[in-house]
Parts: C-alpha cells; sequence; structure tokens
C-alpha cells in the first residue's frame, strides 16, 4: 500500500490527529479517511515513492578504484529445534585444548568426624 507524508498547519505540532501520529509536525500514514481528513482540513500530503529493488550493477560501469561487495543469500535461519546444515565455507571450530581448558580437579571430600584445631606455635 503507498505511503504519504503529511504536514501539519501548525509547524512542530506533535500528538495524534485522525488516528495519525506526529512528531514536530511530520507523520507517515496510508490510511485512506485519515488522508481524506488532512487534505481537506489543509495539511501537507505528499505521496513517498516506493523504493525500487537493488540493481545490479556492471563492474566496468563503476568509477576506477570502487570495488562491488557480492553477498551470497544464506537463506532463513533453521526453525527452533531443528538442526542447520553445515556450511562447507565456514571456519573450522576447534576446541580449545589448553590446559587452561581442562576441567579443574575435583578437591577431596572433607573427613567425616572430628577434627582437631592446630596447635599454636609457642614461643
Amino acid at each position: 500500500m503507498d505511503e504519504y507524508r503529511v504536514t501539519t498547519p501548525v509547524k512542530d505540532f506533535s500528538g495524534e490527529v485522525a488516528g495519525v501520529a506526529f512528531v514536530k509536525g511530520e507523520a507517515v500514514t496510508s490510511s485512506g479517511p485519515a488522508l481524506a481528513y488532512f487534505r481537506s482540513a489543509g495539511y501537507g500530503v505528499e505521496h513517498i515513492p516506493p523504493h525500487p529493488p537493488p540493481v545490479e550493477q556492471d563492474p566496468a560501469a563503476l568509477p576506477d578504484g570502487a570495488k562491488v561487495e557480492v553477498v551470497k543469500d544464506q537463506g532463513d535461519p533453521p526453525a527452533e529445534g531443528q538442526d542447520a546444515e553445515p556450511n562447507p565455507e565456514a571456519p573450522e571450530v576447534v576446541e580449545d585444548q589448553t590446559e587452561e581448558a581442562a576441567e579443574p580437579e575435583q578437591a577431596e571430600p572433607p573427613k567425616r568426624g572430628r577434627t582437631r584445631a592446630p596447635k599454636e606455635p609457642t614461643a
């Protein structure tokens, strides 16, 4: 649906009119009834042209030194709970094999029974 930029007769007006929120005198809407009201009440109404689809550029037509980056569409991510297929172009992930990455040693569990406090040294 086409969108329209609407400007208020009162510069910098912020608020809602005909269900459309204005900020600093401007709003964007596609509502037919609201647009009809705005036109009849003296608001500025301007059609916003849709964005054209991206155009493939011929590298020969680019200025010297310009580069074209080609990005492959990887598609949608897998749905939750589904495994993704491996990407053969992805870097290999290797687990850290350093000693810091090893699991820490488990401390011995405390001994049961009575324990004595260490004797204090005598001087």
